[in-house]
């Protein structure tokens, strides 16, 4: 990530925008991965925070249909949602539901961090770098 944040900077500044905030985030994620694994008083913070207490690192055998809905399921219902109702909604929708669902985090949590990444992500493309995320179907069909 750091040789493509520094490769990143001999592009003009509205063509370097994407790749240099995606390294940016990715570092930033990785330093927080390393406060975790290292188990320094910050990163049990983070962990109790994202971790449900049940949570465990065992990982059994899974059946191959949870297995087929995590990796094609999952992924598949947030193309139909983001080509019918736009990437923002999707998002939210699928951040929401993937982590009570499959994570059994409390619906308030779920909301709570589904409404900050759905903000977060407005914030980057839509108002920083003035991209206009894909509406959806639906709400481009309602505009003609």
């Amino acid at each position: 990530m750091v040789s493509v944040l520094i490769g990143s900077y001999v592009y003009e500044p509205n063509v370097r925008a994407l790749p240099v905030l995606v390294a940016w985030s990715t570092i930033f994620l990785l330093f927080l991965e390393l406060l975790v694994q290292a188990k320094t008083s910050i990163g049990v913070r983070i962990k109790r925070l994202l971790q449900n207490e049940e949570d465990n690192n065992e990982f059994g055998n899974v059946p191959i249909s949870r297995a087929l809905i995590y990796a094609v399921g999952w992924p598949g219902f947030l193309v139909v949602l983001t080509a019918l109702i736009g990437i923002l909604p999707a998002v939210l929708i699928y951040i929401f539901l993937s982590l009570k669902i499959v994570a059994g985090k409390k619906a308030q949590r779920a909301l709570i961090f589904a409404s900050l990444v759905t903000a977060l992500s407005w914030l980057f493309f839509e108002w920083i770098m003035s991209y206009q995320l894909y509406r959806g179907m639906l709400i481009n069909s309602l505009s003609l």
